[in-house]
């Protein structure tokens, strides 16, 4: 096998290299511009993730921010009857330090994305939109009529977190179980499905697959 041999000029082939005529690895490196990685995706770490049906952790001084999906706030007394104190989304935060109930607990009514808050910058705030949605329930409880009471409770879910349909209507995605609606109007399961059954009869809602619910304009409810 035949081997090339290079060979240099006279002038090159006297010339002796010393070890300061040396160029090292690292100096020919640094005469080019360095290059930063790219930059890292933002972190998501300080978001937690749960799923429908899954409870959130209850601590006095531990708050959640809720950034996606719907959570709502029960309680129960002494004989275990189960009371929803309220129905929270995207923007709310909440946590037992906000509320006097004992015992409070907070379900995840849908895939739910939450920050954990330890320290409150605007407590005000928060607490204004607490008594905003405690006023609106407590309006619709002290309701007289059980029918009326189920009928403010869809307006209600169809304004907080209703969705545009046709003709005025909203949708709600929530998938609410009849047991979910008779918690929140203070009623039955039996009396809130008999209820809805008159309520669809009459054209006033519509019932969807997975319990989704259209709500028709509030002209279409008869107020008493």
């Amino acid at each position: 096998m035949r081997v090339a041999t290079l060979i240099l000029p006279p002038t090159l082939q006297s010339q002796q290299f010393s070890a300061t005529n040396r160029v090292s690895a690292s100096t020919i490196v640094s005469a080019y511009p360095s290059v930063s990685p790219p930059p890292s995706p933002p972190s998501d770490l300080s978001y937690e993730y749960f799923q429908r049906g899954n409870i959130l952790p209850g601590q006095l001084q531990l708050y959640w921010k809720i950034h996606s999906g719907i959570v709502r706030t029960n309680t129960w007394d002494s004989e275990g009857i189960f009371k929803t104190v309220g129905i929270w989304g995207a923007g709310n935060i909440i946590g037992p330090g906000l509320s006097v109930l004992e015992p409070y607990q907070m379900e995840c009514l849908s895939t739910v994305k939450v920050e954990p808050i330890r320290h409150l910058h605007d407590f005000a705030e928060v607490l204004i939109q607490q008594q905003q949605q405690t006023e609106a329930l407590l309006n619709i409880i002290l309701t007289r009529q059980i029918q009326q009471r189920l009928v403010k409770v869809f307006l209600w879910l169809a304004d907080r977190f209703g969705q545009d349909w046709s003709n005025g209507a909203r949708i709600i995605n929530l998938r609410l179980t009849h047991q979910h609606l008779a918690d929140l109007a203070g009623t039955t399961r039996v009396t809130a499905t008999r209820l809805i059954n008159q309520l669809e009869q009459t054209q006033q809602i519509q019932r969807l697959p997975q319990y989704r619910f259209v709500i028709y304009p509030a002209s279409n409810h008869h107020q008493p």
